[in-house]
């Protein structure tokens, strides 16, 4: 999660090399994550050399969202209502625009969950989330024979 959820994105904007993908309270859009999250406004500034206002351009083509058009993937999206790293808007417009241009794409929203929930949450929302990613791997990541009804 956080950024390996943003680099999951990124990564299934470039390549259709996966089954499927799992990204969990992600960054999209680094635009608007700019000045939204706990970890403050000069993270974006370091990490990408620009601010938004400065170099629109070089902080969207940092971003996954740009790049969703691409998506081939399949796509599980898990976000914390109550997280203040990665605010659920991030996942909420991944997950929007991948609907949109009709990818297949499922999005769990755990309420009440900080940015930490998969290691330190309430154990209920966290066995839900540990049920969840495992039925899914099971749903895409069957041996290729078994997938096309072969023993």
């Amino acid at each position: 999660g956080s950024y390996g959820g943003f680099m999951t994105n990124r990564l299934i904007g470039h390549t259709s090399r996966f089954r499927c993908a799992v990204t969990e309270v992600c960054v999209s859009n680094l635009h608007s994550f700019y000045g939204t999250s706990d970890i403050g406004a000069t993270w974006g500034e370091v990490e990408w050399g620009a601010n938004p206002w400065d170099d629109p351009q070089r902080i969207l083509a940092h971003s996954p969202l740009m790049y969703v058009r691409h998506v081939t993937t399949p796509v599980l999206i898990t976000a914390n209502e109550a997280d203040h790293r990665c605010p659920i808007e991030q996942s909420e417009q991944f997950y929007i625009a991948l609907r949109k241009l009709g990818k297949e794409a499922v999005f769990l929203r755990f309420q009440d969950e900080s940015h930490t929930m998969g290691s330190g949450g309430r154990p209920k929302p966290r066995i839900e989330r540990l049920r969840r990613l495992a039925a899914w791997f099971d749903r895409f990541l069957q041996p290729v024979a078994e997938q096309a009804g072969v023993s």
